[in-house]
């Protein structure tokens, strides 16, 4: 099933990119956003 491990560490990948933009809100720093989301995405 290396499929299925691909897939779970990509979700992995997204919810932390998500998880530290959120965090990144938060705290109001003026941190791109858009980069931090395409950093997310290209963990995928």
């Amino acid at each position: 099933m290396p499929a299925l491990i691909g897939v779970n560490q990509a979700c992995g990948g997204i919810a932390k990119g998500v998880g530290g933009l959120l965090m990144v809100h938060s705290s109001g720093a003026r941190a791109p956003s858009a980069r931090v989301l395409r950093a997310a995405l290209a963990q995928v």
